[in-house]
């Protein structure tokens, strides 16, 4: 009996910490759109919610362009946000196929007056399945748009870089992606991403820093820093989907073409640890050996 209740109670405590810390870190997120608001379908405006502080969707574009989709719910990658299943699957049609300068219609969603500054952190889970427009020597997805313009806000999503298309973060006045070389994304392939945005002045001491987390189909978590500046300030808006919504071209036609299980941001910039327990949320083998050994501590105490 004693030894029953020793490993129900390092089962216990392992339950514990797979789900209390990153359901910690979730809930200080300042925007959670987990998108499992319909089983199949069109979408509508209304079912695009914010689960933690109401920042709901305020426009969509290109309405019949989106659809509710099954998304992997459990497998090698663990997806703390999925409750039912399901993501936003985004079609971003081009109306001048094989044209540079095409015209694209662009798939996502505002959501006015919301945006974070300084110091923040980015996190999703989606499926890339290839670019919206034709211009190879200038083909970008962004799939959120944090009031970027000439000197505020950021975009997170992919470039096609010399041939490779990576994920990473872009602010106009740096005039470059901000790209860790090792971050190579397939179509196809379920991704997680942390980004987390670190912003010295605000932190007040350091530099402005990167830090890229990214975990390919539960392989091995990625990790990256940049240096670079963290903008403090942001436009007025937030955009899900593509740099600009609706239909033209210019930033338009940088539209993400994929699934989207998830979107968490945070008004701060979250610790590693964090941020690889949103990617990882099983105990931490630092952990698992610290409770085996005080599982046996207890059980040669009882004996004794």
């Amino acid at each position: 009996m004693q030894r029953m209740t020793t490993h129900l109670l390092a089962a216990g405590m392992f339950a514990f910490i797979a789900a209390a810390a990153p359901a910690a870190v979730v809930d200080s997120a300042e925007a959670l759109w987990k998108f499992d608001a319909a089983d199949a379908g069109s979408v509508s405006l209304t079912q695009v919610v914010d689960s933690n502080n109401g920042h709901d969707a305020t426009n969509l574009s290109n309405a019949g362009l989106m659809n509710w989709t099954t998304t992997p719910a459990d497998g090698p990658t663990v997806d703390l946000y999925t409750d039912h299943g399901r993501g936003l699957q985004l079609n971003p049609t081009v109306q001048t196929p094989g044209d540079p300068e095409d015209t694209v219609n662009a798939a996502g969603f505002s959501v006015n007056g919301f945006t974070v500054t300084g110091s923040a952190t980015f996190a999703t889970r989606f499926k890339w399945d290839g670019f919206a427009n034709d211009d190879a020597s200038g083909q970008s997805a962004w799939l959120y748009n944090n009031g970027h313009g000439a000197s505020t806000g950021w975009l997170v999503g992919i470039q096609n870089l010399g041939g490779q298309t990576r994920i990473g973060q872009f602010q106009y006045q740096n005039g470059a992606m901000r790209s860790p070389a090792s971050m190579v994304i397939n179509t196809g392939v379920w991704y997680d991403l942390v980004v987390v945005m670190l912003n010295a002045a605000e932190e007040g001491s350091g530099t402005d820093q990167l830090r890229f987390f990214l975990q390919a189909d539960g392989a091995t978590v990625q990790t990256a820093v940049i240096n670079g500046a963290v903008n403090a300030t942001s436009a007025a808006n937030t955009y899900v989907g593509s740099e600009a919504l609706g239909t033209g071209g210019g930033n338009v036609r940088k539209a993400f073409d994929g699934t989207v299980d998830y979107i968490g941001v945070w008004d701060s910039a979250l610790t590693d640890e964090q941020a690889i327990s949103i990617l990882v949320p099983e105990p931490t083998s630092i952990s698992v050996i610290g409770l085996l050994g005080g599982a046996a501590m207890l059980r040669r105490r009882r004996r004794a």
